[in-house]
């Protein structure tokens, strides 16, 4: 949906001045062909920063003076330093667009009762108000800062502890940043197999999100995604500087959140499924990627545990610290190509 959004904008020169006077960039001039603009309104800024407004759904920024080119949700996060979810928030009521606004269908047949079928799979999934997490402290955990999640990356993903069920709370939100469900991890050792580690205090469809995508959208679009199997593999990246992680919240790619990847319009997409996990599992979810991504030039890689020394059985490539990652990143990923060679 974030791809109909920008769309919509493009079609409407008016809308990207009021966005971008909202946000502060200065020397805004509009003809036929672009937008343009500078950083801010200081006499030094140059107006090098341009828009196009014809062949251009994607509301791509030109930067001349950085050499870049991002969308202009993307453009705005990371220049202004502001939330993904904010920008949203904005440019959905500079639209006049609601908060639960879906791109209309075209006209369907037979009432589109087949449509309806066809596309179940990717309707959006169900949010909760943001209220519900009133009911949680609002306090860092101590067991996920020994995990190498510091203090900073807890309180930026929201995290918090759950009194009733003595959990640590990890909140679970959708492309927009909207909450959609709540999962607990036990602040607790028990040898009671029946009391999993993890659980939703809050239902979740999670195959239709992927953890850390809102939050890390600015600085994964148009570059490198690494996708981990648990949420907490992306609290343990952006705690070691890398804000290009998401997760699964399973070791499985659904269709819809390969689609949610692709809109990232990513170079290069690595899968870092924890170690002892048969890569069988690894070649699924390339394929599924593989399926969605006709046409596209995509680099596919993935992180092949066979070869690597540095981990204990059944871990993610971050649980160990940074230095680890960084050395598995450098040593133990692999094209796709090499994964037949592999099975």
């Amino acid at each position: 949906m974030i791809n109909e959004i920008l769309q919509k904008l493009s079609e409407n020169p008016d809308a990207i001045v009021e966005l971008l006077e909202h946000y502060e960039c200065g020397k805004i001039k509009v003809n036929k062909r672009e937008v343009r603009f500078a950083r801010d309104d200081r006499p030094e800024s140059g107006l090098n920063i341009s828009i196009r407004l014809v062949n251009n759904d994607a509301c791509f920024v030109k930067d001349y003076a950085r050499s870049e080119v991002n969308n202009l949700v993307s453009w705005l996060c990371k220049e202004k330093n502001v939330k993904f979810k904010d920008v949203l928030i904005n440019i959905k009521r500079i639209l006049h667009l609601s908060d639960n606004w879906r791109p209309q269908n075209r006209r369907l047949i037979f009432g589109g009762v087949y449509e309806h079928i066809i596309h179940r799979a990717d309707s959006p999934p169900k949010i909760y108000d943001e209220s519900i997490l009133d009911d949680y402290l609002k306090v860092p955990n101590v067991r996920f800062q020994h995990d190498h999640i510091s203090l900073e990356t807890q309180m930026e993903f929201g995290i918090s502890y759950d009194v009733n069920t003595d959990r640590i709370v990890i909140p679970i939100r959708d492309q927009h940043g909207s909450l959609m469900g709540v999962k607990g991890r036990r602040n607790y050792e028990t040898d009671n197999e029946d009391d999993p580690k993890y659980l939703y205090l809050v239902p979740c469809q999670m195959s239709k999100t992927l953890f850390g995508y809102s939050t890390n959208y600015s600085s994964m679009y148009g570059g490198t995604v690494m996708v981990f199997e648990s949420e907490k593999s992306v609290l343990q990246c952006a705690s070691y500087g890398y804000h290009n992680a998401v997760a699964l919240g399973s070791n499985s790619l659904s269709e819809y959140q390969a689609k949610m990847i692709l809109s990232l319009n990513p170079q290069k997409v690595i899968f870092m499924l924890d170690s002892d996990l048969p890569l069988d599992n690894t070649k699924r979810n390339i394929d599924m990627l593989r399926s969605v991504a006709t046409m596209r030039d995509l680099q596919i890689s993935y992180f092949d545990w066979t070869e690597c020394l540095d981990l204990p059985a059944k871990a993610s490539a971050s649980d160990e610290g940074k230095e680890v990652l960084q050395y598995i990143l450098a040593e133990n990923i692999k094209d796709e190509t090499e994964l037949e060679d592999e099975l």
